[in-house]
């Protein structure tokens, strides 16, 4: 996989990378990205296995995609999109999740401001609903920052209508 134009970058690359494999049950300990080699080590092997416990925790009874393409051109334009790290439909409790791994140390990522949803998570999850509500009606989306790093996990629940309204 090319990663970004950074050491920083690449190295979050190859923790996504790790992270999207073990999710997917295929355990790889090393990745080239732009020429260096990754080593997924007991460091980054427990942060990553961190990730995907509460993952699959989280996708329990439910639908798993990882890193799952959302297309956005019904919101940002045309031909615009992302991928979102985890997204879950549990079906049982008409609720979608949006889950990002943040593997940086710098700066504290939360999954809301001042009440306001993330908006990366908020456009993945109005990418993900229309092929989510394939499966069942959904009212509420729980978006969900995992970063080991910094105090792990930060979580937002917000309605539908109310996402859609941002």
């Amino acid at each position: 996989p090319d990663g970004g134009s950074s050491t920083y970058a690449d190295d979050g690359s190859a923790t996504h990378y790790f992270a999207s494999e073990f999710l997917q049950g295929r355990e790889h300990t090393d990745v080239t990205i732009n020429g260096k080699v990754y080593v997924c080590d007991d460091e980054r092997g427990d942060r990553v296995q961190g990730y995907v416990d509460d993952v699959r925790r989280r996708a329990a009874g439910g639908y798993l995609f990882v890193e799952r393409f959302v297309d956005l051109s019904h919101t940002l334009g045309e031909d615009q999109g992302g991928t979102a790290d985890a997204v879950i439909a549990l079906l049982s409790r008409r609720m979608a999740i949006v889950e990002d791994l943040k593997d940086g140390s710098g700066e504290k990522v939360y999954a809301s401001y001042q009440g306001e949803p993330n908006p990366q998570l908020a456009l993945y999850a109005l990418g993900a609903l229309p092929e989510l509500e394939l499966f069942g009606e959904i009212d509420n989306v729980q978006l969900v920052i995992y970063q080991p790093k910094l105090n792990p996990i930060d979580e937002f629940e917000i309605s539908v209508e109310a996402l859609r309204e941002f």
